[in-house]
């Protein structure tokens, strides 16, 4: 038991270390996302009846090669700048990253288990952390 202690606690240790720092962004990240979030909102709403009102009323007949037009590819550009804002993280660190943070941290005990232990006694323990 004393082994399930000293283990998950190197592992609170650990993202305490690598992950705590990074909370000194977050009220930044947040004020940023705020402000972005409306200005680039207001753009992409301004620009979409822009083109809406270009293209949908009829004068879009009139052009031959309608794919050529500049107007779809501003639109394109500004919609996945509006959607980036919108998937900003307040937290620069992902579900992935932690995961690969634990692994590594938990990779040196394991080796050490199997190296004290029998491997059937190692294996049993295994199963038993995971049921």
């Amino acid at each position: 038991m004393t082994g399930g202690f000293l283990i998950g606690g190197t592992v609170v240790l650990v993202l305490l270390l690598c992950v705590a720092p990074l909370g000194v962004f977050r009220p930044v990240m947040a004020r940023a996302w705020r402000r972005n979030a409306m200005h680039y909102g207001a753009l992409a709403v301004a620009l979409g009846r822009s083109f809406e009102d270009r293209w949908f009323d009829g004068s879009a007949k009139e052009q031959p090669d309608l794919l050529s037009a500049p107007d779809f590819s501003a639109a394109a550009d500004l919609y996945g700048v509006v959607s980036n804002v919108y998937a900003m993280r307040f937290l620069p660190v992902d579900l992935r990253s932690l995961l690969i943070l634990i692994a590594a941290t938990l990779a040196p005990f394991l080796v050490a288990m199997f190296l004290s232990m029998p491997t059937a006694m190692v294996l049993q323990e295994l199963k038993g952390m995971m049921l």
